[in-house]
């Protein structure tokens, strides 16, 4: 039998916009069992966690999803506003960074510069017969796209440092605020560029992908032409939300689907699936193919 047929890895990237609905309510048990029970994932990388309000809130989350491992990075606002991953598979924290760059804004008459946080963790996978791996989750720079580069580029260079060291493969998930022209046809990104006029933002933009996709990491939606709108649930016009395997990994892992789970809407974003599963051996009987080969 396959290895791929005994174990699967699914990751899964969310933010959660605090874990707070549209009227303050609470959405952490909600949240929790509509990824478990739609989803199953294995790994959830979480953007916009919030534990100010409810300290226990990760505890919650992890007993509803079904997870027992989980790491936080609580980069701003005293350590309670960050990223977290959970895990149903043993997690070691690798590195927490303040990422370089980010929007500097002007309030009370102080200016502010908006700080972005990188979480990094190895993974055991060995309990599902899976390898180690190093699995990053980040929320970048919503403002400006030079900001992304510049965070961006420091997030690779975290990642390149961390897999060679640890000699393990590498993925990174999270809300890069980020656009890729490729994915938009001309009259749809004229949309876009015309909601951001008559809202008073900054044009669309596009290229700070490239810091990644010029440096070996691949997009896992592209690669499997599974482009999809992101954001937001209620109008759903950006993908913002990715996957990023370094190409390392697939040597590793086989890349085998990767979606948009457009059943769970408890947030202003929908979460991203992405399934793996062990590569193929000369023993085995399964094969691979050509989209998914790497």
């Amino acid at each position: 039998m396959a290895a791929s047929e005994l174990a699967r890895l699914r990751l899964v990237s969310y933010n959660v916009k605090r874990f707070m609905g549209p009227d303050g309510e609470c959405t952490i048990e909600a949240i929790g069992r509509a990824l478990a029970n739609k989803l199953e994932p294995t790994v959830v990388c979480l953007n916009e966690v919030d534990i100010q309000k409810w300290p226990d809130t990760l505890d919650r989350f992890g007993k509803a999803l079904g997870a027992s491992h989980i790491k936080f990075f609580g980069h701003v606002r005293d350590g309670n506003y960050g990223n977290a991953i959970c895990s149903t598979l043993p997690l070691d924290v690798c590195k927490t960074t303040q990422l370089d760059g980010g929007s500097s804004v002007e309030f009370k008459g102080k200016v502010h510069r908006i700080v972005r946080g990188l979480l990094v963790c190895s993974v055991d996978g060995s309990p599902a017969g899976l390898p180690r791996f190093i699995v990053a989750s980040t929320h970048l720079d919503h403002m400006n796209e030079g900001e992304r580069r510049v965070q961006l580029a420091h997030v690779r260079r975290e990642l390149e440092a961390l897999g060679s060291a640890r000699n393990e493969p590498v993925v990174l998930c999270g809300d890069l605020n980020a656009l890729k022209r490729g994915d938009y046809e001309d009259h749809h990104w004229k949309h876009l560029e015309d909601r951001h006029q008559e809202r008073g933002w900054a044009p669309p933009a596009h290229g700070c992908l490239d810091e990644l996709e010029h440096h070996g990491f691949v997009d896992c939606f592209h690669h499997l032409s599974q482009e999809s709108p992101t954001a937001s649930v209620e109008n759903p016009l950006y993908r913002i939300d990715y996957c990023f395997a370094r190409s390392c990994m697939m040597s590793h892992l086989e890349l085998r689907d990767a979606f948009v789970a457009r059943e769970v809407c408890a947030s202003d974003h929908f979460p991203i699936v992405v399934d793996f599963s062990p590569r193929s051996g000369p023993d085995d009987d399964g094969a691979t193919t050509d989209k998914s080969n790497l």
